[in-house]
């Protein structure tokens, strides 16, 4: 049964210039069992609409499962709801429920490549997967194309440029449309069937996981069956 939690913001880091990383905790945490992938409800006690009604926002949990003690969460400053969060303190109160979803790793995807497409704030999804990957040594070849506008759109910058050395088997292409050195080797281009090409060369023996806006994971949806992928073997969260 999905349960609710009144939780407690215990750290706020502001990653971009329109994003905010932040740490929640609450009673019971240590009983608290996710999947990486998958994603809480949230709302705030006050903040309605004008009908009155509690504003609820679909969000991905950030942290891998074997993070303990606190939930993180990555908010991108584009509607109400998020600039309402983008405002908070620490030791603001917000109540979560769930968790939610089927974007996740499981049994079946161990012996396959990984691939990930995300697209901007996407990349919240894919961090959590990314980090339980790393902490469980995954020996899979992973693939990452992580597509933004500028290089201040970089979101958990300081994290991914590390991985590369981190991960023996970690490819990462990201791709900037505007062209601006990010601090690593970038596509100045939006991800294409050229460059899915360039990096993958086959669809075999591969997973892929597509995570963004609804037209961004149209296309590389799209993109992705074109190369060869299976539809059984393409896995879509749009945000």
């Amino acid at each position: 049964m999905v349960q609710k939690y009144k939780t407690k913001v215990i750290e706020i880091r502001e990653d971009t210039h329109n994003t905010r990383v932040f740490k929640v905790v609450f009673d019971g945490i240590e009983n608290f069992n996710f999947i990486a992938g998958q994603f809480v409800m949230m709302w705030k006690e006050d903040f309605k609409n004008e009908q009155g009604y509690e504003i609820k926002r679909a969000y991905s949990i950030a942290s891998s499962p074997d993070q303990k003690g606190y939930l993180e969460f990555c908010i991108k400053k584009e509607r109400v709801f998020s600039s309402m969060i983008m405002n908070m303190e620490v030791g603001t109160e917000l109540w979560i429920e769930g968790p939610h979803g089927k974007f996740i790793l499981d049994n079946k995807h161990r012996d396959k490549d990984i691939v990930f497409f995300a697209g901007g704030s996407g990349i919240s999804s894919v961090m959590s997967l990314m980090r339980a990957l790393k902490y469980e040594k995954s020996k899979q070849n992973i693939y990452l194309f992580y597509g933004f506008r500028e290089a201040k759109d970089f979101i958990f910058k300081n994290e991914l440029i590390t991985y590369p050395n981190k991960f023996e088997n970690f490819n990462f292409v990201p791709c900037v449309t505007s062209g601006q050195d990010p601090g690593l080797p970038f596509e100045s281009k939006r991800v294409n069937l050229e460059l899915i090409k360039k990096y993958l060369v086959s669809p075999e023996n591969k997973k892929v996981f597509i995570v963004g806006s609804g037209p961004y994971v149209v296309d590389v949806r799209k993109m992705c069956k074109e190369f060869g992928f299976k539809s059984e073997d393409i896995h879509v969260e749009v945000y």
